[in-house]
């Protein structure tokens, strides 16, 4: 089982507390509308695929992707950082997102990719860019698609990040690459 709508871009799923959901959220053709979860100091954790047009991290906590999260309306799907809070992404997985990752307030929210995979979507804006993106663990490549506007870019381990646009640093004297 999991959490489906039989029309898509309808229905909200609002995680509150430290959850895991096990089953897959939405479908290709029938993805939910939105997603809320990652409150403060709290873990929500997806077993597998999602499918959604909006998801939101509502607070300070994480948000663990072991399935790839993918937009399904062109042009507007996004992923959102209210507050500085964690994204996890698993190896062999993808975030596919029209509208890109988006941050609230400059400097803050966390990428984090375990192993290979791709991000498709714009990272952050000039203005507004993301705290960190961490990967390229112990031989693995995690690809960008598209422009990514961030504070940290850390590779951490022997892998790979690779950049099929620009890669922009966002705070002037404090935008750092590490290896």
């Amino acid at each position: 089982g999991g959490i489906t709508t039989s029309t898509t871009n309808t229905g909200n799923l609002v995680v509150t507390g430290t959850s895991t959901i096990a089953g897959q959220v939405g479908a290709a053709t029938l993805g939910l509308n939105s997603i809320k979860g990652g409150g403060p100091a709290e873990t929500t954790t997806f077993l597998s695929d999602v499918f959604a047009n909006t998801v939101t991290l509502t607070g300070t906590g994480t948000m663990v992707f072991s399935g790839s999260l993918s937009g399904i309306a062109a042009g507007t799907s996004s992923l959102n950082y209210s507050a500085d809070s964690v994204v996890t992404l698993a190896d062999n997985k993808a975030i596919t997102v029209s509208g890109g990752i988006i941050t609230a307030t400059a400097n803050t929210g966390t990428l984090r990719a375990l192993g290979t995979g791709t991000v498709t979507g714009q990272v952050g804006t000039e203005l507004v860019g993301l705290k960190e993106i961490s990967g390229g663990v112990a031989t693995e490549t995690i690809t960008f698609a598209s422009n990514v506007f961030v504070n940290t870019t850390t590779v951490t381990g022997t892998g790979t990040i690779t950049f099929n646009a620009s890669l922009s640093g966002t705070v002037a004297g404090t935008s750092s690459l590490n290896f």
